[in-house]
């Protein structure tokens, strides 16, 4: 069959002087109507013509034949009209139909099959699936490095008890925060594959799991996004699906952190939004507007001002809390995540941290696989695969015993202690050292995060 030109379709019957009820004139009651609902609305509309004979093999009344053709080009002019159907609680949906909202371009996906008179905010069996007017953000447009915590440079368990900022993956981190021992150890998990609780089906999840509780300083699990100008003035949307050990209520946030060096603003700290994580994973999305920097000062360190979305655990509890498919987009509406491409994002990563050891492998292990050799009698400059975001702190490792400040020589034995004679956003230049078997193997971090 030929691609059928579209053309405009009209309402047979719009103008007939009466519509009457399918079956009805049989009755000998005809019930004339004009409301779709009205006119289908016996049993005779189903069994179809049959339904409607008079006296054995009339044929229906005009008006009745009407209104079979109105209703049906009605419904066709409407779709025609609409484009995607707005949802109809007297409808059955199936797996992947698609209904929008009435009043709205928002569209729904059913999750079930005979998914009858359920609401679309009935998460069991509706799936928002998007907002048109933000289609173009639909695929991409994602503030954050490695949404999908694949990317871990110093190893995919560490632990901090010190309330300081540390990092998992890339720039998702945590801080266990203050007042009592508190301790938390950041962790990449597995997903089992096939897995039906998040979409898209993602490799890892992140988690943060507070083993002892902070009693002064929320503990918190953050993201970090360079420059304090992302979305300034406007209006910022986190999502990610999530989960912890045990219910709880959350507090989500993002801060304006304007640097270091000189004499920068003070963090603003945006007002935070209730997030309640229950055992099983879910959607959250929140919205917020971002200040304007109207009246700030950045500090004078190069690239130090970033912007920090954080989610806050209660005090003095611990608790374990699950993350994945973590987005922070413009506007007021979740978009999908979209293609993540490994390749991409750990291209991405390398301007804030660097290693030579393998993704995943911890900072400082024993490990010759990528080590990196050179004569140990000579200078050595590495240049970085990207330019960083701002000059690095650097560490070199003996690949052999992962001695931290030393090279390898040919037997696994420490060089002499390793100096630079040049550290920048381009490359690093290493001093000679003394070898006592010969050569210098090493592995190197160079990071320049916050």
């Amino acid at each position: 069959m030929p691609k059928i030109t579209r053309k405009h379709q009209k309402q047979f019957g719009v103008n007939a002087p009466v519509l009457t009820q399918a079956g009805s004139t049989q009755t000998g009651t005809p019930v004339t109507s004009r409301d779709l609902d009205v006119l289908q609305g016996s049993a005779a509309w189903e069994t179809g013509l049959t339904g409607q004979t008079i006296v054995g093999d009339k044929v229906p009344e005009i008006s009745e034949q009407d209104a079979i053709h109105n209703v049906t080009t009605t419904n066709l002019a409407y779709t025609l009209q609409e484009g995607i159907p707005e949802y109809e609680a007297t409808t059955p949906y199936f797996q992947n139909s698609v209904v929008k909202k009435i009043g709205t371009v928002e569209l729904y996906k059913s999750l079930t099959d005979d998914n009858l008179g359920n609401i679309l905010t009935d998460t069991v069996n509706w799936e928002f699936a998007g907002d048109l007017r933000h289609l173009k953000n639909a695929i991409g447009e994602n503030y954050t490095i490695d949404p999908n915590f694949e990317i871990w440079l110093e190893g995919t368990s560490i632990t901090n008890t010190t309330g300081n900022d540390f990092y998992g993956s890339v720039l998702t981190g945590g801080n266990c925060g203050t007042g009592g021992s508190p301790s938390m150890t950041l962790s990449r998990q597995a997903f089992t594959l096939g897995q039906t609780d998040v979409p898209s089906e993602p490799k890892y999840f992140f988690r943060g799991d507070l083993t002892a509780a902070a009693s002064v300083t929320q503990p918190t699990i953050q993201h970090k996004i360079e420059s304090v100008r992302t979305n300034a003035d406007g209006t910022t949307t986190a999502s990610f699906y999530a989960k912890a050990g045990a219910t709880s209520s959350y507090d989500l946030c993002f801060v304006q952190n304007f640097g270091t060096g000189g004499s920068p603003s003070l963090d603003v700290v945006v007002a935070s939004q209730v997030a309640v994580l229950t055992t099983s994973w879910q959607l959250i999305t929140k919205t917020f507007t971002l200040p304007s920097l109207t009246g700030k000062a950045l500090g004078t360190d190069e690239n130090s001002d970033h912007l920090i979305m954080r989610l806050k655990y209660p005090l003095a509890a611990t608790n374990i809390v699950d993350i994945a498919n973590l987005k922070i987009e413009k506007g007021n509406v979740a978009t999908g995540l979209g293609v993540v491409s490994f390749g991409e994002e750990l291209r991405k990563s390398k301007r804030y941290a660097e290693t030579s050891y393998r993704v995943g492998s911890a900072i400082g292990s024993s490990d010759a696989q990528n080590d990196i050799y050179s004569k140990e009698d000579q200078f050595f400059t590495l240049r970085h695969t990207v330019l960083k975001k701002s000059p690095p702190t650097l560490n070199l490792y003996n690949s052999a015993n992962g001695n931290i400040g030393f090279c390898s020589d040919a037997a696994g034995n420490n060089t002499s202690a390793v100096t630079f004679n040049r550290n920048n956003t381009a490359s690093f230049t290493r001093n000679a050292v003394t070898s006592t078997a010969g050569g210098a193997w090493f592995h190197f971090f160079a990071d320049s995060r916050y």
